[in-house]
């Protein structure tokens, strides 16, 4: 991969992309999507959330309940961008 990513990792940033996750406020509780996450890749979202926050891409919001947004956006559109993902640079306005 051009960016470092792999296919699995990917399918996070674009399903926190999608959401608009890009602060604290606006995160989304990733084991939503663990079952067919689970189905599709055979690993764990837990797992590849803590090596994508520690990569620089996400951040966890501190709480029990783990959520998490985009800590950096330019990286993550660059990246989804490269491997053929839907991306909207700048600002945009959801109608």
């Amino acid at each position: 991969m051009s960016c470092g990513l792999e296919e699995y990792e990917l399918y996070v940033l674009d399903e926190l992309y999608s959401r608009l996750c890009f602060t604290d406020k606006h995160s989304y509780n990733l084991l939503r999507i663990s079952k067919a996450y689970q189905r599709i890749f055979n690993k764990k979202v837990k797992e590849v959330a803590k090596d994508l926050s520690s990569k620089g891409f996400i951040t966890q919001k501190k709480k029990s309940d783990p959520k998490y947004f985009i800590s950096n956006r330019k990286m993550v559109e660059s990246a989804l961008s490269s491997h053929g993902y839907d991306v909207v640079f700048g600002k945009f306005r959801p109608l």
